[in-house]
């Protein structure tokens, strides 16, 4: 039986990351599949190999065995080997269930490298789910409190992209999962398809941001609104409300509204002090007369 060499099939390093063996593995993916080779046998093959290739090394279990298979019999690429020293193993062919007899031979039996049981036939009958992938998705802060419909476009390992349209849960927090069953790989011998997990990632905009899961946004506020208080009306994400700002309120102090953050956690209103961009006369005018009268006089 000739020993394969995964590494070499899909044209990487022994020590590549998971993403360049998937990278590798959908270049070859794309150019061999049988949908872009009608009738091309020897494309066919290469498919195949790339397929089970990938099928090992993108496993962290199958991986580990693959590697000391061949580290601990010191394997050169494509050497021949006598599969009845690892346990009786005889070759009748290349397997029904599309995987080669070398990776039966390590996968498929209870060998010193395997770690399955039962026959053969029965190894290539049992159904199994696909692979479940993960992605990052990127979300408001927002979207994340009110929950919101989403659509995105995925690339499979064979190039071709799907859309998925999904909702967001409300109130999720920063690195929450969302699953989107049935939506990952297709499983094998009839099996169900794994899924896809979305990450959940909340990005912090210039005038709200997250503290854990409290809600911080910023409230400007006038010079007068500030000193003298006053009841104004802000969005705190689940409609309009009237917030009473205290007299004396400094840059920086915050307004708790507890129970309004994501999940069970608050919602602060951190008052910003800001004066008009563009006064009128009337306005200068009064400045200067407060300035006149004043004797507050900060830090000093």
């Amino acid at each position: 039986m000739k020993y394969k060499d995964y590494y070499k099939i899909l044209g990487v390093g022994r020590d590549a990351t998971k993403d360049e063996i998937k990278k590798a593995y959908r270049k070859i993916a794309k150019k061999e599949h049988p949908d872009a080779n009608p009738g091309n046998k020897a494309a066919e093959e290469r498919f195949k190999e790339a397929s089970e290739a990938y099928e090992v090394l993108s496993d962290d279990s199958k991986r580990k065995k693959y590697d000391n298979f061949g580290n601990a019999n010191q394997f050169s690429g494509g050497a021949n080997f006598d599969p009845s020293q690892f346990g009786g193993f005889s070759a009748h062919g290349s397997s029904e269930s599309g995987f080669s007899d070398f990776f039966e031979f390590i996968f498929g039996q209870d060998s010193p490298f395997g770690g399955f049981s039962g026959t053969r036939t029965r190894q290539r009958s049992m159904p199994r789910k696909g692979r479940d992938t993960e992605a990052i998705i990127d979300i408001t802060i927002r979207e994340a409190y009110q929950g919101a419909d989403k659509r995105i476009s995925l690339t499979d390992e064979h190039g071709g992209v799907k859309k998925i349209s999904f909702r967001i849960p409300k109130k999720i927090k920063d690195r929450g999962k969302i699953r989107l069953k049935g939506q990952g790989e297709p499983g094998i011998n009839g099996g169900a398809n794994g899924d896809i997990i979305l990450n959940v990632k909340i990005n912090n905009e210039k005038d709200v941001w997250l503290e854990e899961d409290n809600i911080v946004s910023r409230l400007k506020i006038t010079p007068w609104e500030a000193l003298l208080g006053e009841e104004i009306s802000v969005d705190l994400f689940d409609g309009r409300h009237t917030v009473r700002i205290p007299k004396g309120i400094q840059t920086g102090k915050r307004i708790r509204f507890k129970g309004k953050g994501l999940g069970s956690s608050d919602l602060y209103l951190e008052a910003a002090i800001v004066n008009p961009t563009s006064p009128t006369s009337e306005e200068i005018e009064l400045y200067e007369k407060l300035k006149e009268k004043s004797k507050y006089i900060p830090g000093r």
